[in-house]
């Protein structure tokens, strides 16, 4: 199976952010791992302000300076003009490890050598950095949602709405509700088909109250991607304290089955709640990978999704979800 994977680089930080009146004393942090913040003005605090926050949703964003900078950082500004339009409001933290300067996060998270485990730097450990954040922020926080994404995947907010609309029936369900990845090059395509098959089938969700043998409508359809790989992942209050007690929010106890970045972006999914089948995506749950995959990943065309939950409809062929 293929990985996308991005070359390891030196952690530098860049020089303005000395520039900006910071001093010895951040001079001293920037040659250790210790983090710091950096708030939208650039000036540099000791604590954390994710914690006080009145928005509905903590979204944690991880990224990598390197040197596609000038590429990248400005889809990193894409993402996060996507959050804001979450219904509620987010409290937005970029962690990465250089400043970014000119993103309208709320906080800036540093980490010039991030670490899976403490004491042993890797640069492909940086959304680790990320997921402890998560957790840290959202257990004293007054969140509803919380949310980690890589810092090119763009999250509209109709796709917020539709999974805020049906996270928690689905949940109770035994299901979680994903995103799935879209790339608009020459055409619109799926980017979690790792193979030259089908990219996933179609499932529909019958709720308890329900007579019917078939869905009724198109919102009823679901689709198991045979690669649920999303580049993040999204949880309400019931599902964050899932996680926060689920050995997958750790990287030395989370099922190795990925490289380090991928295993990050799972939230619950390797959970032994949950796995593979058990995690759907829906046609409205688009999220935009707004960078081209490194190496030769298949793709699919996004008709192909259609088409299915098209038969699904029609034909009623395809199987209910198992409640």
């Amino acid at each position: 199976m293929s990985v996308c994977v991005y070359a390891c680089v030196r952690c530098v930080l860049i020089a303005s952010l000395l520039s900006q009146g910071q001093g010895a004393a951040h001079n001293k942090m920037m040659r250790t791992n210790t983090a710091y913040i950096i708030s939208p003005a650039g000036v540099s605090h000791p604590g954390l302000n994710c914690t006080d926050s009145d928005k509905a949703s903590l979204v944690i964003l991880g990224f990598w300076v390197d040197a596609e900078r000038s590429e990248r950082i400005p889809k990193l500004s894409q993402v996060v003009e996507s959050v804001r339009e979450w219904r509620g409001g987010a409290h937005v933290v970029l962690v990465s490890n250089e400043h970014v300067p000119g993103i309208l996060v709320d906080e800036q998270v540093i980490r010039p050598k991030p670490a899976c485990v403490t004491g042993t730097p890797d640069n492909l450990c940086e959304p680790w950095e990320a997921i402890r954040l998560l957790k840290e922020c959202g257990r004293k926080g007054r969140y509803n949602n919380f949310a980690y994404f890589e810092g090119d995947i763009k999250v509209p907010g109709a796709t917020f709405d539709f999974w805020q609309q049906h996270v928690e029936e689905l949940h109770a369900a035994g299901f979680l509700l994903q995103t799935h990845r879209r790339f608009s090059g020459i055409q619109e395509v799926l980017t979690d088909c790792f193979t030259a098959a089908t990219c996933g089938e179609a499932i529909w969700y019958k709720p308890s109250k329900s007579f019917g043998n078939c869905p009724k409508d198109r919102s009823q359809v679901y689709f198991l991607e045979s690669n649920p790989y999303a580049g993040g992942f999204m949880m309400n209050k019931a599902q964050f304290q899932e996680y926060l007690l689920s050995p997958e929010s750790e990287y030395s106890t989370a099922r190795f089955w990925w490289g380090n970045r991928e295993m990050a972006s799972d939230g619950l999914l390797m959970d032994s709640k949950y796995g593979l089948r058990k995690a759907v995506t829906h046609a409205d749950m688009r999220s935009y990978h707004l960078l081209p995959a490194h190496g030769n990943v298949p793709s699919h065309p996004i008709s192909e999704m259609e088409m299915i939950v098209a038969d699904c409809l029609s034909t009623c062929n395809c199987s209910s979800m198992s409640i």
